[in-house]
């Protein structure tokens, strides 16, 4: 019997899998192309051709996880709040859920850019980040507006960024991002920052 050659999404997905699988059980340090191919049964020149780094693959595979476990992005999400508190506080909610499903160890060394050579891909994928933490936050906002509450007007970038920067520094420093400190971050620092 022939072996079917996968291509496509199932390809990748193989990759992926074989990926997320080596850094939860081996760690990121421990990521080859190498490894990757034998465990999705491809060859190393299949997963060359997309990346040009492990890093570069982990970083992708944990973007698509995300998006598989969480039904999209954080700015896809369908917010359900009676009120921009409500509303921030299950967004604060579901980007926990995507940065756990990232891992915080390869959180911690996107966001300290440990090598530069990898610098390219961390910043690419910062980019994404911030755009998608902005969109989500503008979403949040309109919400809020078209419910008739006083929200600011020419709210900066950086304003938009604030709670996700804050809950990576908490991550960072390895303090423990709960409810109790998602609540106080709404209440006490982005109700009065984006409300009148």
């Amino acid at each position: 019997m022939t072996k079917t050659r996968r291509r496509g999404s199932e390809l990748e997905d193989a990759i992926f899998s074989a990926a997320l699988d080596i850094i939860d059980n081996e760690g990121l340090e421990n990521l080859t192309f190498q490894k990757v191919a034998e465990a999705a049964q491809t060859s190393k020149p299949v997963i060359y051709r997309r990346w040009d780094t492990p890093f570069e693959l982990a970083i992708n595979a944990a973007q698509d996880r995300i998006r598989k476990n969480n039904q999209g992005s954080l700015s896809d999400y369908v917010l359900t709040g009676d009120s921009i508190r409500a509303d921030l506080i299950q967004l604060m909610n579901r980007f926990m859920i995507s940065v756990n499903f990232i891992g915080e160890n390869l959180f911690r060394r996107v966001v300290f850019q440990l090598s530069s050579d990898e610098s390219s891909t961390i910043q690419r994928y910062i980019t994404d980040s911030l755009d998608i933490d902005r969109q989500a936050i503008d979403n949040t906002l309109a919400r809020a507006k078209k419910r008739g509450e006083l929200v600011k007007d020419n709210l900066t970038d950086d304003t938009k960024y604030l709670p996700f920067e804050l809950i990576r520094y908490h991550i960072m420093v390895q303090d423990e991002v709960n409810d109790e400190l998602i609540t106080s971050l709404v209440d006490n620092i982005l109700l009065p920052l984006y409300l009148e």
